[in-house]
């Protein structure tokens, strides 16, 4: 009945240690599976992004998932698309205007607030109801060029004076500093003030390189329809004269990034008028009278003039491509008879010294005069191969403040042999349209330019919260994003760590189980074996028997206490350095078995601290193998025995008075040094062996407490 209820308990033991196993691995599935569906998860969201953004139409990534999240995004990108929209339908400032010529620029001022001013004298009374400043752009600076030395601060004013007395402000920008307008016009409107002078006073002035100045491309004085500042006379406190591209003309002479003035969303159905090729082989320079081109308009009667319009072509055509057929050299001839016999006011203009006027149109003022007919005549051409010829998109005629010329008959010398379908016809001079758009009024196109203007700034501004909103998004998203990788990485790491755990969890339950096994059976088997030879040697009848027995004893003996310190290295629980100290005297004490041996340790009082199994194992076993040795080789049992423990290291020595032996030769003879040296290595410690033959030995191992 004993041994089966023995039998009983011990299966029991098993079915519970059998049953921890099972709970360990149901633990270590759990981890697996919370970790592949983390995993999971963040591949679904990388997949979802690009997808969600080839949904939207986009390239994908996080923007669309940002987007999504932020109300103020989206509302930014709203308000980017009505302004796109808007943009569309309002004209473009030319990069490049005519030839490298910029503007008016005063001289270098001594300091930021020395007020300079320049007057424009109108020719004459008019009724000015708005004012455009024109800011000067250096292309070729990129956008540090725009709006060049544009005045900060300034002051508009008209008088009928030329010392400006009794003068009325048009515009008071003096208080508070002005936004740069970058390449548009500032427009200014106001209920309509007569006046012949005009004064712009720039108060502080803008700054480049080291110098304080201001500057203006184009200062454009409204009087209704025309630019009263066309022409005007100027006078300035300073002015940097540096011609072509400095000029205080530069300012009235209507060439700027405006352009012309058109409606860009009704394209031209027309080219505009060109006249027939002329060889250069039969023109000279100038062209004789005959050659002369010219093509006239008949305004149906006399009416007074104001001013005469002459538009570029802006067209494709091979002949005229980039501007050329704009005369080099021309006559404006005012007349009342169409074959010009008797011309009432003629004004030429000579050569353009910076090219065709591409994209600007050139202003002919006349003194009010009185004509029916209005003739171009030009007697200088561009060429293109061997080539010349002359040609406008459109002649206007204005007085009255009203276009006279439009849709009235025209009439030239002659004209080029082009299909009807092409656009090309004397008649389309007077239709209203460039080469490209319908033309529409200064005071309508420049509120157009300043509101593009305006756009273009809250476009700039919002495209930069825009940027600033997705690079916040994206750090925060990929914050997020770096969070689950961490936290996959961590899972993953956890997992790992829990799997080791778990799996030195397993370990130490067999190590225990291993260790119960051998004191249970195999120690009760040893008892067994010593209790039996003690019986057997003191009833055995003979002397030899009774030795026979006596060294079976003797041999068990030796195999349990092995045993025991085999099944005490293996426990689970952790053994300190005070215990494995202890241990150590033990093992002097049972191997060596002298009253006049001990074991000193150095300090005598030392902390304790947890060591290692691997410490344990191979310090241990390499100080009971010492021992032995002295025991078994040494012919003595006398020896000293002592333990240093350092901060972290631990160092044994054995010292004992025997025989002695040659370490060189001792590897054959059985002292287990190549076993000591191993044990040595295993723990990154060191042994030393000093023995010579009829002389001492003394053995000195130390090892670090951790590897």
């Amino acid at each position: 009945m004993g041994r089966v209820e023995l039998l009983s308990c011990r299966m029991t033991w098993r079915g519970a240690q059998t049953s921890e196993l099972t709970s360990v691995g149901r633990s270590g599935s759990l981890a697996e599976m919370v970790l592949t569906r983390t995993l999971l998860f963040l591949g679904l969201l990388v997949a979802w992004l690009p997808g969600l953004g080839r949904a939207q139409g986009e390239g994908g990534g996080a923007e669309p998932l940002i987007r999504f999240l932020s109300p103020e995004l989206r509302r930014i990108e709203r308000r980017l698309g009505e302004i796109a929209r808007e943009m569309e339908r309002l004209p473009v400032v030319r990069e490049n205007p005519w030839g490298s010529r910029y503007g008016y620029r005063s001289a270098d001022l001594p300091d930021e607030t020395t007020a300079d001013w320049l007057q424009l004298e109108l020719g004459g009374r008019r009724r000015v109801d708005m004012v455009a400043l024109m800011p000067v752009n250096l292309s070729y600076r990129g956008e540090e060029g725009a709006g060049y030395g544009f005045p900060k601060r300034f002051r508009i004013e008209i008088s009928n004076h030329p010392d400006m007395r009794d003068a009325v402000v048009l515009v008071d920008r003096s208080s508070s500093d002005v936004v740069n307008p970058g390449r548009y016009p500032l427009v200014f409107e106001f209920e309509p003030v007569v006046g012949q002078y005009v004064s712009f006073t720039s108060l502080k002035h803008g700054f480049d390189e080291g110098t304080y100045f201001w500057a203006l491309e184009e200062l454009i004085v409204m009087d209704g329809k025309l630019n009263a500042a066309a022409g005007a006379e100027i006078s300035m406190s300073s002015s940097m004269d540096l011609f072509p591209q400095w000029a205080p003309l530069r300012i009235i002479d209507g060439q700027s990034g405006l352009g012309m003035p058109v409606d860009v969303t009704a394209p031209s159905p027309t080219q505009g008028f060109l006249s027939d090729r002329l060889n250069l082989t039969q023109a000279g320079d100038p062209l004789p009278a005959p050659l002369r081109k010219w093509c006239a308009v008949d305004l149906g009667e006399p009416e007074v003039i104001d001013e005469v319009r002459l538009l570029p072509l802006e067209s494709d055509t091979y002949e005229v491509f980039g501007g050329r057929g704009f005369p080099r050299r021309l006559m404006v001839q005012l007349a009342n008879d169409p074959s010009f016999n008797e011309v009432i006011w003629e004004a030429g203009r000579g050569e353009y010294q910076l090219g065709y006027p591409a994209g600007c149109s050139i202003n002919v003022k006349v003194p009010g005069m009185e004509a029916r007919y209005v003739r171009v005549l030009v007697d200088r051409m561009w060429s293109r191969d061997d080539w010349q010829v002359f040609g406008l998109s459109e002649l206007q005629v204005y007085g009255s403040n009203r276009n006279l010329a439009l849709g009235k008959r025209t009439y030239a010398k002659d004209e080029a042999d082009k299909p009807p379908k092409a656009g090309w016809a004397p008649a389309h001079l007077v239709d209203g349209y460039t080469s490209r758009y319908r033309l529409i009024e200064l005071p309508e196109y420049l509120p157009l330019m300043d509101k593009r203007g305006r756009l273009e700034k809250e476009k700039a501004a919002l495209e930069h919260r825009r940027a600033v909103k997705l690079s916040l998004g994206k750090s925060v998203l990929g914050a997020v994003v770096v969070s689950l990788a961490v936290l996959v990485v961590a899972a993953w790491i956890w997992g790992m760590a829990r799997h080791r755990v778990l799996r030195r969890r397993e370990v130490e339950l067999l190590r225990q189980q291993i260790a119960r096994d051998l004191h249970d059976d195999i120690g009760s088997n040893l008892g067994g074996i010593v209790l039996l030879s003690e019986i057997g040697s003191e009833h055995s009848p003979d002397e030899e028997s009774r030795s026979d027995f006596t060294a079976i004893r003797r041999a068990a003996e030796d195999a349990s206490l092995s045993m025991r310190d085999i099944v005490w290295l293996i426990q689970r629980e952790p053994v300190g350095l005070k215990d494995f100290v202890t241990r150590m005297r033990q093992s002097v004490r049972v191997i060596l078995n002298h009253p006049d041996v001990s074991l000193e340790v150095e300090p005598a009082v030392f902390r304790d601290q947890p060591l290692s199994l691997l410490f344990r194992r191979h310090v241990f076993l390499a100080f009971k193998e010492v021992l032995n040795n002295v025991r078994k080789h040494a012919q003595t049992r006398r020896a000293t025995v002592k333990v240093e423990i350092e901060a972290d290291r631990l160092r044994f020595t054995v010292l004992d008075e025997g025989a002695g032996f040659d370490p060189e030769e001792a590897g054959a003879v059985g002292h287990g040094l190549s076993n000591l040296k191993r044990r040595a290595s295993r723990v990154s410690g060191s042994i030393r062996i000093d023995s010579a033959p009829g002389n001492r030995t003394e053995v000195t191992f130390e090892a670090p407490f951790s590897k």
